[in-house]
């Protein structure tokens, strides 16, 4: 989940793509997403802001204007083998079929769209929804607590060396991305990516005690949580869906959150998402 509205959204000529419509291409391509998964039998569940939504507005939060799903790492690594795409115009892109691709995870996009990530080097893409895969973590908490330490700071490094994303917003940001941006640079952002995307794969999920989403640095120690949070599903509604819940998603969502029932919905909050524009190719 991150808060506030994507930035500015227009359309060929010149009318703009409101909040609600880009929503529901959101749920489209999740709807496409959802049927594959259980064909192949797949496991999926939303997260973040997404499981917020269906837990208290059966749909979105008002204000929020994205998509999570996660997936177990078997599951995850299955799905992007079998297939580039979920259905038609429904296609799947991640580091396997995208050599240059700038994320630790994948996203499953409408074709028919394009829709252009300022500061990030995506390519072509369209409305997507976002697929982190779950990984599994050392189950000592001293080596535990080192692992993510360790992947904080990879992941400082790996923001660092994109060049649109050295504006810090403290001081002591700053200084830090001063520093780690030569080392980064010399590494290079896709050997840091694939390093990184090893490491956080070291431990299976299936024989760890604690597990974590660590493709992406939001929430990064708040991810940490047990396993037993995935063992069952649940199925509740999201917008017209009905969707896939881990059975511990109050746990989960509480050590993330806290009191997430409580959370103010302020469309006012600013956004973290990088501004957006979305070009639809509406059919005549």
């Amino acid at each position: 989940m991150r808060t506030g509205i994507r930035g500015t959204l227009t359309v060929e000529n010149g009318q703009e793509i409101s909040l609600q419509e880009i929503q529901k291409l959101e749920v489209q391509v999740l709807s496409k997403f959802i049927d594959y998964c259980k064909a192949h039998d797949l496991k999926y569940y939303i997260a973040y802001g997404s499981l917020i939504g269906a837990i208290r507005h059966k749909g979105f939060i008002p204000w929020d204007d994205d998509i999570d799903v996660i997936m177990p790492r078997d599951d995850y690594e299955k799905l992007l083998g079998m297939t580039d795409r979920v259905a038609e115009h429904m296609l799947l892109a991640s580091r396997y079929n995208r050599p240059q691709w700038p994320y630790l995870f994948a996203k499953c996009y409408d074709s028919e769209t394009e829709m252009v990530e300022e500061g990030y080097d995506s390519g072509v893409i369209g409305v997507y929804i976002d697929i982190f895969p779950v990984d599994g973590l050392p189950n000592n908490i001293f080596f535990r607590k080192l692992h993510m330490y360790w992947l904080r700071f990879l992941y400082g490094m790996f923001v660092t060396v994109q060049k649109d994303n050295l504006k810090a917003t403290t001081p002591l940001r700053a200084v830090l991305k001063r520093i780690l941006f030569p080392l980064a640079s010399y590494i290079g952002r896709i050997r840091l990516r694939d390093y990184i995307d090893g490491f956080i794969r070291s431990h299976p999920f299936s024989k760890s005690e604690f597990v974590a989403v660590q493709s992406t640095d939001v929430y990064c120690l708040k991810q940490v949580m047990k396993r037993h949070v995935y063992y069952e599903t649940e199925l509740r509604k999201f917008e017209n869906l009905d969707v896939a819940i881990p059975s511990g998603y109050d746990e989960m969502l509480k050590h993330i959150y806290g009191d997430y029932i409580m959370i103010e919905i302020n469309p006012a909050r600013g956004s973290n998402n990088p501004k957006c524009l979305c070009t639809q190719h509406w059919s005549t």
